[in-house]
């Protein structure tokens, strides 16, 4: 099931600078249990790597009940991992810049 933006009500982030690597899984774990419609991996100052494979180790989890996954900043992370979005804001690149890095084509 496909979520519309416009119907999500309940937007969580989890952010790696508050939350260690090995301990997200199980947050995000409680998130979708507590009734979050989508959730926004956030990682400033983490590789792109580890961003990268925590939101592949992330979307396990978020797929089995079709909660959308986004990530934050980093368009490039899509090409590489399977998420349904990603959050950039007025500083980051531009929808055009971000599409191109996730691997669209528009």
């Amino acid at each position: 099931m496909k979520l519309n933006l416009n119907d999500a009500r309940l937007y969580g982030i989890i952010d790696l600078g508050y939350v260690e690597g090995p301990d997200a899984a199980l947050v995000v774990e409680q998130m979708v249990e507590g009734g979050v419609d989508l959730i926004q991996l956030r990682g400033k100052g983490k590789s792109l790597d580890e961003l990268a494979g925590c939101a592949a180790r992330l979307h396990e989890l978020t797929a089995r009940s079709s909660t959308p996954l986004v990530v934050n900043d980093h368009a490039e992370i899509a090409s590489r991992v399977l998420v349904e979005g990603v959050h950039v804001g007025q500083d980051d690149d531009s929808i055009e810049v971000a599409r191109r890095k996730a691997g669209h084509k528009t």
